[in-house]
């Protein structure tokens, strides 16, 4: 990879191995590595946050069950839109500092990405996929218990 960029976002699915690619990826690099996920934690951690009640939503379970797609899909599209405007705060910090970053996270949308691509020339992105259902099933419900991934081996050599 090119070191022509100041940003690297990494974007994808739910238990995709984001977060270890972004972890491994930085450390190899030195550079440190913000994951969106700490956004979603604050807001659900700060009540008083202007933008909170969306999440708090989220974490009702009596009420989020009582939601019909429609509903939960423009809820999650509130959630990223917040989150991805979030992370364009610390994005635009980066790039005036002139310092390298890996921002991480399910939350960064394409149409958010695409739109920064196009606008700035020191960032890129890599979308990161899963295609067996089954690994992401397996990582999802086994994702808190501290076991080893199938991603966890993206960066060993061969």
């Amino acid at each position: 990879m090119k070191k022509d960029w100041l940003v690297l976002m990494i974007l994808g699915g739910s238990a995709t191995g984001k977060t270890i690619a972004a972890n491994k990826l930085a450390n190899q690099l030195g550079i440190p590595c913000l994951h969106t996920d700490l956004y979603r934690i604050k807001l659900q951690q700060n009540p008083n946050t202007e933008n909170s009640s969306f999440i708090r939503l989220l974490l009702d379970e009596q009420i989020y069950l009582k939601k019909n797609d429609t509903e939960l899909v423009r809820l999650h599209q509130k959630i990223s839109n917040y989150i991805c405007q979030m992370s364009l705060k610390k994005i635009k910090e980066y790039l005036r500092l002139k310092k390298r970053v890996i921002i991480e996270g399910d939350d960064l949308t394409p149409k958010f990405v695409s739109k920064l691509l196009k606008s700035e020339k020191k960032i890129k992105a890599v979308c990161v996929y899963e295609k067996n259902l089954e690994t992401i099933m397996e990582t999802i419900i086994n994702r808190d218990k501290g076991k080893v991934f199938p991603a966890d081996n993206i960066f060993q050599k061969q």
